[in-house]
């Protein structure tokens, strides 16, 4: 015979503004953000929805309230975190906060979207920023280039990457991504062929169309790095001169030539390739450097096309000839100006464009080649070489 036994109805935690947020969390951890309707809150919490009018004002608010819980989270995590000093190694500090705050965001794949669709900054907001401002300060940056460096790393800050765009059919399967990728390929054969090439095929590390860890990681060390005016020394150890560069700045300086570089890049890089060369003049864009930070600020006029012919007639002037006795190298469009201002303006595997513009062309990967179209001899360079201690190599045979 069955018994039956009375039950107290189980009394339902009390709504509170707190529940309610967690509960939404939840919600869009199950279902997506887009499931995240008051109707739908509602049935989570089993309460009615008007109810819920009492701890949050409309669906904006619980958003905005979502993205509180979400960077209340962030900001434990970031807490945990253990690190050097900042003082002493302020690039590692930051890099282990910001990717905390990713861990979080990869357990919330939808929370970096609604992130980036809020208008309002919350205190929860402004307590992870003022700390990651606090580490850079404490690295020896002034507020003027904390700022700059804040701006750079725009949502890297927080542990994502913001997309340019997200196609609609970006999950689509193989065959059709096949079929899309061959009717791209005339049109666009470069955005094609890196689309086909590079994948990303590790979804648990995804936040976004291409916002995987290998690439967030390597764009915010990329960042970090930069912020830093030693990352200045390792771009002039990574550059690489054309071959028959020194065979030709020693062969013409011998015959009393004398040389100028100017470039659209940075004094700090041209400065030094020119001292390596033995170069006589160097004009390009100066970097602000401040305690040895950089700042992103060009000090002086621009050096762009106009500023490289101007450059020319410069150098013209200091050595005291004319610019119909000079010579102009170039390969880019903001050469033009200069190469149309020489004497000579040669072309050295240039685009048509250039190459039509300028006064003749070289397209052989090696520059000295150039000196053969000012009629230098082979015993002419043979000599240089020998003046500098160099052997030069016997021709081919043929």
């Amino acid at each position: 015979m069955a018994t039956q036994i009375d039950r107290e109805p189980r009394a339902r935690d009390p709504l509170t503004r707190d529940r309610v947020l967690r509960a939404a969390v939840d919600l869009a951890d199950r279902e997506g953000i887009k499931s995240l309707t008051m109707r739908n809150l509602a049935r989570e919490l089993g309460a009615e929805a008007m109810s819920l009018y009492y701890h949050v004002a409309n669906k904006e608010a619980v958003l905005d309230g979502v993205v509180d819980v979400i960077m209340d989270e962030i900001n434990e995590a970031v807490g945990k975190v253990e690190g050097p000093p900042a003082s002493e190694d302020w690039k590692t500090v930051m890099r282990m906060r910001i990717l905390a705050a990713r861990q979080v965001l990869l357990r919330h794949r939808w929370a970096s979207r609604l992130i980036e669709t809020r208008t309002a900054i919350s205190p929860t907001t402004m307590r992870y920023f003022d700390d990651l401002l606090g580490v850079l300060r404490s690295g020896g940056f002034s507020y003027d280039l904390a700022h700059h460096a804040m701006h750079a790393l725009g949502s890297r800050a927080l542990g994502f990457t913001q997309e340019l765009f997200e196609p609609e059919n970006a999950d689509t399967g193989d065959e059709d991504l096949a079929n899309a990728m061959a009717e791209m390929a005339d049109l666009f054969p470069n955005l094609t062929g890196m689309m086909m090439e590079v994948a990303h095929d590790d979804p648990d590390s995804t936040l976004g169309w291409c916002d995987d860890q290998f690439e967030f990681e390597f764009g915010l060390d990329l960042l970090l790095e930069g912020l830093d005016a030693s990352a200045l020394d390792r771009v002039y150890e990574s550059v690489v001169l054309a071959p028959g560069a020194r065979t030709m700045v020693r062969t013409l300086k011998r015959l009393g030539y004398r040389f100028a570089v100017v470039s659209g890049g940075f004094t700090q890089i041209t400065d030094r390739i020119a001292a390596d060369l033995g170069i006589d003049f160097a004009a390009a864009n100066e970097l602000e450097v401040v305690d040895g930070k950089l700042t992103g600020r060009i000090l002086g006029p621009v050096v762009d096309r106009a500023g490289k012919a101007a450059a020319l007639r410069r150098f013209a002037s200091e050595v005291g000839v004319s610019t119909a006795s000079t010579i102009a190298v170039g390969d880019g469009a903001n050469d033009l100006d200069m190469l149309s201002a020489a004497g000579l303006g040669i072309a050295f595997n240039a685009k048509p464009v250039v190459q039509k513009a300028a006064d003749t062309s070289v397209n052989v990967p090696y520059l000295d080649a150039i000196m053969y179209l000012l009629g230098i001899s082979r015993e002419e360079v043979e000599a240089a070489d020998a003046e500098a201690g160099i052997v030069t190599p016997a021709p081919p045979l043929v």
